[in-house]
This record gives structure tokens, C-alpha cells and sequence, in this order.
């Protein structure tokens, strides 16, 4: 389990990341979320930051990389392989989702969000991977 809860949220659009940002600090506060724009931002800063992130939420819809790249690009590197990866998609594509989860991610959100889904969705992630955070009632 991890002890540290810093993750990186790789994706191009201003409000998905505020909406994004405002469900991830609901659930854990203490969650400290770094942004970037596409795959190759999200590269530079895993090669530029000395504490890597502990959870990576990535897009696969994204100028310059996408999210298919990016995390192929993830999961060859011997630096960055381990660090989960949740695959981020407007799609419910189940082409899509067999893909990310070929290529190393560790799970798959599909972007149909309200608020309590999203929640719910970044919950699961933090259950799984740092032991929960915050305790919510979701209603």
C-alpha cells in the first residue's frame, strides 16, 4: 500500500480537471494533484519531479500524446512502470478499455461524470491503492 498520495492527473481539458481536482480533494484533502496538459508534459514531469507520483489518472483523448502513448511510454520505462495508472475516457468503449488495460493501466474510468459518480469512481481508486482516505457519506 502506499504511503504517499501524490498523483498526477494527465489531461487537456480546463474543466474536467477542475471537476476533477474538486472530487479528488472532497475525497482526500490530503492528496497533493499535480496537472498535465497531454502525454508529453505528463513524461516531462515524471522525468523532472524526484518524487514520482503515487497514482496516475491519464486521458486517452489528448493533443500531442495520447493517453494510449503516454502510457505505453509509462510502462516502458523502468523508473515509472510500477506506478499505477487509471485510464480516463469519454468513452465506454470496450475496445478502449481492453486496450488500456493491454497496455499496463491498472484500471479504467469511463467520464460520464456528476459529481457523487466521480467521487465514487476516485474512492475505489484510493481504496485500492492507499487504503481509502476520507470517509464520505455520498448522497
Amino acid at each position: 500500500m502506499l504511503t504517499h498520495k501524490k498523483i498526477l492527473l494527465v489531461e487537456d481539458d480546463i474543466d474536467d480537471q477542475q471537476f476533477f481536482i474538486e472530487a479528488l480533494k472532497e475525497i482526500c484533502p490530503e492528496a497533493e494533484c499535480s496537472i498535465a496538459n497531454n502525454g508529453i508534459e505528463a513524461l516531462a514531469h515524471l522525468n523532472n519531479d524526484p518524487l514520482l507520483p503515487s497514482c496516475i489518472f491519464l486521458d486517452i483523448n489528448m493533443p500531442y500524446m495520447n493517453g494510449f502513448e503516454c502510457l505505453t511510454e509509462i510502462k516502458k520505462a523502468k523508473a515509472y512502470k510500477a506506478i499505477p495508472v487509471c485510464v480516463l475516457s469519454t468513452s465506454s468503449n470496450e475496445a478502449s478499455k481492453t486496450q488500456s488495460l493491454q497496455l499496463g493501466a491498472a484500471s479504467f474510468i469511463s467520464k460520464g461524470w456528476n459529481l457523487t459518480e466521480l467521487k465514487l469512481q476516485i474512492d475505489e481508486v484510493m481504496q485500492k491503492y492507499f487504503g481509502g482516505c476520507v470517509q464520505l457519506a455520498y448522497v
